[in-house]
């Protein structure tokens, strides 16, 4: 995952992410690989939901700059929009629609 660490330190300094923090997100969501696509469509190292490309600029999620990038950006806009970690983790892998979460989403800011 080291490889992809001067992309993870621009993305936390331009969007103001705790780079341990988007390691983390990109260590649970894909182990670091790039080419990772979830059961519901999610894509590259930070899972980034397809609904989601547009407005985060991303044309290939499975490039690590665009898809790092994208991530940590709808990360900060949801540690501005709710102000902790947890509950920013929470919307990050669930949505914003709690009827739609499960165990796993509940479960997903303490990994």
């Amino acid at each position: 995952m080291s490889k992809y660490d001067d992309i993870v330190q621009a993305a936390a300094k331009q969007y103001n992410v705790d780079p341990a923090l988007i390691r983390g997100v990109i260590s649970t969501e894909s182990s670091g690989n790039p080419a990772a696509v979830s059961s519901k469509g999610a894509t590259g190292l930070m899972q980034i939901d397809p609904s989601n490309y547009k407005s985060l600029g991303i044309t290939d999620p499975t490039d690590p700059k665009q898809n790092i990038f994208g991530g940590t950006q709808l990360l900060s806009q949801l540690l501005d929009r709710f102000g902790d970690v947890p509950t920013a983790l929470t919307h990050y892998v669930g949505g914003d629609d709690p009827k739609q979460w499960g165990p796993q989403t509940a479960a997903y800011p303490s990994k």
